[in-house]
């Protein structure tokens, strides 16, 4: 299934999918610019582009390769509840656009924090990754040479 503009090369669900962002997430972590909490990492089951809703993922399809770190998965709905009834600040990792060829991938995620309305004084970065990938095979190869990392100043 392809995004609604034919002109795209985006794909919703495309074949390893779950691969790519597994491997996506532990690349991510390995930038060190994540801060877990107790040992936890929080994920977005909504893949978002541009800031609409394009698929729900399957939790039970991803696999990362990772000991001692323990994941927790939400729905959009799911961490605007968690933030409103806890009323503490959740951060979680959200995906966005995934591009597959045949000898090449990227994705995108973002380290995104969502703040209760009751917390003030909060000042924090909330940064984002797109990570490019040569395809050997069924594998993805990470092209350290095209880790492009952003950030923006997230205050309350």
């Amino acid at each position: 299934m392809f995004y609604p503009d034919s002109n795209s090369i985006y794909r919703v669900n495309p074949k390893g999918q779950y691969d790519l962002i597994s491997i996506g997430i532990k690349n991510f972590l390995q930038t060190q610019n994540l801060k877990l909490d107790n040992n936890s990492l929080i994920i977005g089951l909504d893949r978002i582009d541009d800031g609409e809703k394009i698929e729900t993922l399957n939790p039970d399809l991803l696999s990362i390769d990772t000991l001692g770190l323990y994941f927790k998965y939400y729905s959009l709905n799911e961490l605007d509840s968690l933030v409103n009834i806890s009323k503490r600040i959740v951060r979680y990792v959200e995906i966005g656009e995934i591009i597959d060829y045949w000898t090449a991938a990227r994705i995108s995620l973002t380290y995104k924090i969502l703040i209760p309305k009751e917390v003030s004084n909060f000042t924090e970065r909330q940064y984002n990754c797109l990570l490019e990938y040569k395809k050997a095979g069924m594998n993805y190869l990470l092209q350290k040479d095209y880790i492009q990392n952003g950030w923006e100043l997230i205050e309350q």
